[in-house]
């Protein structure tokens, strides 16, 4: 006897036909990594997944791209640690899509870093456990096998090779191996950085890997000093000894004039006297 098939039977194997038809293709399309998509895929379709930047109804830097409802939030800046496009999509599609938030887009790249997508969806592999520490994925290395994990730590190691770049993160509380397929520019030792990816044991494979270098400080302008008051110096004075004026006014002679004339007196004195003993000599005889 044949076996009939009810109303609900219908409907469930619909629903399923519907989500074969509408989400496997997402969940099956090939991840095309930013910084690989060039001219060479213009007009073929690609799906991209990385955090939102920036929620707008235009492309920020020029204004110009063509969005679905002027004037409606449409456009998606997507950042996937290797590069940063344009997503323009129909705004209903957007609805529950915030900044910071990762997502996956599929639709035809149009060149110029702007990609129109038909479909747009939060990425759930992205679900982060938010700043985890190396010390609890080194406690329990099981539990978090194979979940996604966020650390942000110090870079003390860094090995890069084609297309990959091992590093060595130390974030106060242990360290932790990075690997990353793809090249990193400008990373130093002991930079700051955030890492996102899977936890494999004793290892990140990471799917994002960002330097987090402070904004530079603006320099203070310098406060001037208040000028100190003017020190005059005082030179010592030296006691002053009065000369003795004579009754002219003028200043005496000096010493050794005075005993000069005392002995030329006493010499003219005694000539004098002298040449008269002689005279009254000369009489007498």
């Amino acid at each position: 006897m044949k076996s009939r098939v009810s109303h609900d039977e219908v409907v469930f194997v619909a629903v399923i036909v519907f989500l074969a038809a509408v989400v496997m293709p997402v969940l099956g399309a090939e991840i095309t990594r930013i910084s690989n998509i060039d001219d060479s895929y213009i007009g073929k379709a690609v799906t991209v997944s990385g955090v939102v930047v920036t929620i707008s109804n235009n492309i920020p830097e020029t204004g110009t791209i063509q969005t679905y409802d002027p004037g409606g939030i449409s456009v998606l800046e997507l950042d996937d640690g290797s590069g940063t496009l344009f997503v323009s999509s129909d705004p209903r599609l957007l609805d529950e899509v915030y900044e910071d938030m990762w997502v996956t887009a599929t639709g035809l790249y149009a060149g110029d870093g702007i990609i129109y997508a038909d479909m747009v969806g939060e990425d759930i592999a992205h679900l982060y456990i938010v700043d985890i520490t190396v010390n609890a994925l080194n406690e329990f290395p099981e539990y978090y096998y194979d979940d996604p994990v966020r650390i942000r730590g110090n870079v003390t190691r860094i090995e890069q090779t084609a297309g990959k770049t091992e590093l060595v993160i130390d974030d106060h509380t242990g360290e932790m191996a990075v690997t990353y397929n793809a090249d990193i520019a400008d990373i130093m030792l002991g930079d700051a950085v955030l890492v996102e990816g899977k936890f494999y044991r004793n290892m990140i494979d990471a799917t994002a890997v960002a330097v987090q270098r402070p904004e530079p400080e603006a320099t203070p302008s310098p406060t001037p000093m208040p000028s100190a008051p003017p020190t005059l110096s005082v030179a010592p004075t030296l006691p002053h000894t009065p000369m003795p004026a004579d009754a002219g006014g003028k200043g005496a002679l000096p010493l050794y004039l005075i005993v000069i004339f005392i002995a030329a007196v006493v010499v003219a004195g005694v000539l004098i006297g002298i040449k008269v003993k002689e005279r009254y000599i000369r009489k007498q005889e």
